[in-house]
């Protein structure tokens, strides 16, 4: 794997498995907002992979979790990305991280 920019990317041979975890502590700049949680490969929605998490009171920090399990070819990317209900909110993430694993 390597990175592109804010992008992670498979860089190991033709084809290859993803499995690996995410967490963030996430807070928005507005009440009772709902976000979403997905994982991208080569900009494509898996939409197995939608986690949410509900924001009720804004600037209060909640977590937000999402379990990836992917089959990745050659220079694949992976991006998590986060989407709120709210058009406009501001969305912070005050600490998180991933793990990640290729399996053969």
């Amino acid at each position: 794997f390597g990175f592109v920019g804010d992008t992670l990317q498979y860089q190991n041979g033709d084809y290859g498995h993803l499995i690996g975890a995410y967490d963030f502590s996430v807070s928005s700049d507005v009440n009772n907002t709902t976000l979403q949680s997905a994982v991208f490969i080569g900009g494509v929605l898996d939409s197995t992979s939608l986690s949410s998490t509900y924001l009720k009171t804004a600037g209060e920090y909640f977590k937000i979790t999402g379990i990836i399990a992917e089959e990745l070819m050659n220079n694949d990317k992976v991006q998590i990305m986060l989407k709120s209900d709210k058009a406009g909110a501001v969305i912070n993430t005050a600490s998180g991280g991933t793990q990640i694993q290729q399996i053969p």
